[in-house]
Order: structure tokens, then C-alpha cells, then sequence
């Protein structure tokens, strides 16, 4: 028994818009974020670009099989590289959550509440709630992190069903 993927004529036209904006998006913000990073970050920002230019090339390649036909299995791909997307953004933000140091974020918002412009922003505000908010900082960072995740999940997933929806198989 063999397989063969067939790519509805209707939505070829979708698929290669979906995937050109993802994949493209992808490489833009992968090579930003490692220029950015090599220059002046550190090594987490080094490796999420690094993941984003590769996951961007693989969309792109996988876009392009589909339209030239040479591999229909490009269909399979970018299903699969949504899902490894979410899987690696899942586990960047979830390293952020656990070696998160909550000192050190007190601190950051402590030093940014000094600032001259922020404080004159803040003039009408109460010294009692600026210290909960800085109390609450690390926990909203890890809610941030979190809704991160939710929303990769969400983005990608929906992506890699849609995709997977616009190149079914048949069995011959």
C-alpha cells in the first residue's frame, strides 16, 4: 500500500499565502533576534533566534516542495513544524518561568520606578501600591510566560490544522 498527498487546487492559493507570511515572519524575526543577541544579549536570546531562522527555512522549504510538487510530503511538513514550534517556544518560556529570579526582577522594577519620567507619571499614585506592584512583578512575569505558551499553542496549532486540513492523503 502507498500514499500520496493531494493538494486541493482552491486552496493552494491560501496554503501559499499562510505559509510564505509564517515562514517569511519567522526568518525575519529569527535573524533580528541573533543579530540583536550576538551583539549584545546573551545566550537564551542567541538560541530563540537561532530556533526561529530555522523554523522560518523549514516553512519556507516545505511551502516551496507544495508548489512545485517535487515533494508532496511539504504539506506534512509544515504541519509538523508548527507543532515543534510551539514545542520550542513552549520549552524557551518555560526555562524562563523556572530560572526566573525574583530579586533581581524587584530590583529591575525598583530602579525603573526611579526614573525621572517614570516617577513624574507616578506622582499621583500611592507609595503602598507601587510596593505591590513590585512585590507582584515576578509572578506577572511568570503569567506573561505562561500566557506565551497558551498563545504558541493556540497559533500554532490552529496553523498546523489548517494546514493539515489543505493536504490530505490518500491511499491508493
Amino acid at each position: 500500500m502507498s500514499g500520496r498527498e493531494e493538494v486541493d487546487q482552491a486552496s493552494l492559493g491560501w496554503l501559499s499565502g499562510v505559509s510564505l507570511m509564517s515562514g517569511g515572519s519567522l526568518v525575519l524575526f529569527g535573524f533580528v533576534s541573533l543579530l540583536l543577541s550576538l551583539f549584545g544579549g546573551g545566550l537564551a536570546g542567541v538560541l530563540v533566534g537561532a530556533a526561529l531562522l530555522v523554523h522560518g527555512i523549514v516553512e519556507l522549504q516545505a511551502r516551496s516542495a507544495v508548489l512545485q510538487r517535487s515533494d508532496m510530503r511539504g504539506g506534512r511538513r509544515l504541519c509538523i513544524n508548527q507543532l515543534v514550534l510551539a514545542v520550542s517556544i513552549s520549552a524557551y518560556a518555560g526555562s524562563q518561568v523556572f530560572n526566573l529570579n525574583d530579586e533581581a526582577i524587584g530590583q529591575a522594577v525598583a530602579k525603573a520606578l526611579e526614573s525621572p519620567l517614570v516617577k513624574s507619571f507616578l506622582d499621583i499614585v500611592p507609595v503602598e501600591a507601587l510596593d505591590q506592584v513590585v512585590d507582584q512583578m515576578p509572578g506577572m512575569v511568570r503569567g506573561l510566560y505562561v500566557a506565551v505558551v497558551v498563545v504558541a499553542w493556540l497559533g500554532c496549532g490552529l496553523t498546523a490544522l489548517y494546514y493539515r486540513s489543505k493536504v490530505r492523503v490518500i491511499v491508493v
